[in-house]
């Protein structure tokens, strides 16, 4: 799933689907593409607004759905639970620092806060339990959707992100985001860290590394990088 593929018109990105065959990727609508569905039946698709707007792409047969705004300025990032009916996102309110909310697709309820303003990114585990969420000040928390207190996640150095969780929600996987990136397995009961893997650009020229993410069973991720390439000139009997 890309968004903002070669030729598009659209001022808001375009959605394409394309699977690991090597077939061509299928446009599915506009937008900025977040999360693909567990069933994979639908894309949830950033629309970037004013206001801003979160639509579900269908992958087949189907129209578009609308999710009611609910106010929000702006959203971060967006997950679908396992149960087929909720997201959880990070987005702002007016006036307020970003927080974790959960959404119902379904109704009109309004959205139920699992964080206080403050938080900026999130992971939802396999199983829909907890977010990893990081707030302002660099910490990692780990936040229950339904019921449990929060807890700071251990094993976590200062700049990492959480790219990934494992199949069994006992371990996340983390990095910085560099041209070499060394990505951990940390396990969450006592933080206990673990090198799982050295990920570098195919072409490592110019190469930066802007995202990456781990799938639950660690046997495949997703690197995105960008290349910035220049040219030095040397000059010579400037006076």
């Amino acid at each position: 799933m890309t968004y903002g593929g070669t030729g598009s018109a659209s001022p808001n990105y375009d959605v394409y689907l394309r699977g690991t065959d090597g077939s061509p990727p299928v446009r599915l609508g506009t937008g900025a593409g977040l999360a693909l569905s567990p069933d994979g039946r639908w894309v949830a698709s950033l629309l970037f607004g004013p206001p801003p707007e979160i639509v579900l792409l269908p992958t087949g047969p189907g129209e578009p759905r609308r999710i009611r705004q609910h106010g929000f300025s702006a959203f971060v990032t967006v997950d679908f639970h396992p149960d087929g009916r909720r997201l959880v996102l990070v987005a702002y309110k007016p006036g307020e620092a970003p927080g974790v909310f959960v959404l119902d697709m379904e109704g009109d309820a309004a959205p139920r806060a699992l964080s206080p303003p403050g938080y900026d990114f999130s992971a939802l585990s396999p199983d829909g339990s907890w977010v990893a969420a990081r707030s302002t000040d660099g910490k990692w928390w780990l936040i229950p959707v339904d019921e449990g207190e929060k807890r700071v996640v251990s094993g976590v150095l200062n700049g990492e992100w959480v790219v990934g969780w494992s199949a069994d929600a006992l371990a996340i996987y983390v990095c910085r985001l560099e041209r070499v990136t060394k990505v951990y397995r940390v396990h969450l009961d006592d933080g206990a860290r673990a090198l799982w893997k050295e990920v570098t650009p195919l072409d490592p020229v110019g190469a930066q590394t802007a995202w990456l993410h781990v799938a639950p069973e660690a046997n495949a991720y997703v690197l995105y990088s960008r290349r910035l390439l220049s040219e030095l000139y040397l000059v010579e009997g400037l006076k």
